[in-house]
């Protein structure tokens, strides 16, 4: 008797869509598409400073479209163009979440075109207390480490003077916007069409 061998069932994994970062030199842009991922804030600060030596007072733009990803990574993003001495424009393609809305906050003008998401949320990654054995040290670590980003992210969304009020109550519902509506809550200063 012949023994049937078993055919493996097929598996369908779904890859997640790593960031992509790149420079053009030439015409002083940055892409950052996808997920912003660990090593990206060094990429971006080599990028503008290679364009600063070839002409610091010529604009940057960077160019956005993300749903997010490490937070210290973007907040890092942010802080390189908040601090740079050339002015650094942001204009988002068609999206801007978490992290990439956060890395918004920090151009000089802030464009995105007509169709584009913009949104935010608090930090993630609360345990389940019914999952596993309570670690009090770990949680309560992990709940100030939390705050800490919370307060960081509203500082920055509030910023420029926008409503304070409102946007504290949108960043803790998670919302999303579209351009009109962040251009109301001054998110964005400008829509391209």
């Amino acid at each position: 008797m012949m023994s049937q061998k078993k055919v493996p069932k097929a598996v369908f994994v779904e890859k997640k869509k790593l960031g992509i970062l790149r420079y053009d030199l030439k015409n002083r842009r940055i892409y950052l598409v996808g997920e912003i991922i660990r090593g990206m804030s060094r990429i971006v600060e080599r990028a503008i400073n290679l364009m600063q030596k070839k002409d610091p007072r010529a604009p940057i733009t960077l160019c956005l479209s993300s749903d997010g990803g490490s937070y210290p990574e973007s907040l890092e993003i942010y802080q390189i163009i908040r601090n740079s001495r050339t002015r650094v424009d942001i204009i988002v393609s068609d999206k801007a979440f978490s992290g990439a809305s956060l890395i918004l906050q920090a151009g000089k003008k802030r464009i995105a075109f007509h169709g584009a998401k913009i949104g935010f949320h608090k930090a993630l990654g609360w345990p389940v207390l019914s999952e596993g054995p309570f670690n009090y040290d770990a949680y309560m670590d992990m709940a100030k480490e939390h705050l800490e980003i919370d307060t960081l992210q509203r500082f920055i969304y509030t910023r420029r003077g926008r409503p304070v009020e409102k946007i504290l109550g949108f960043f803790n519902l998670g919302a999303q916007f579209t351009v009109a509506e962040a251009k109301e809550l001054k998110l964005i200063d400008e829509i391209m069409k």
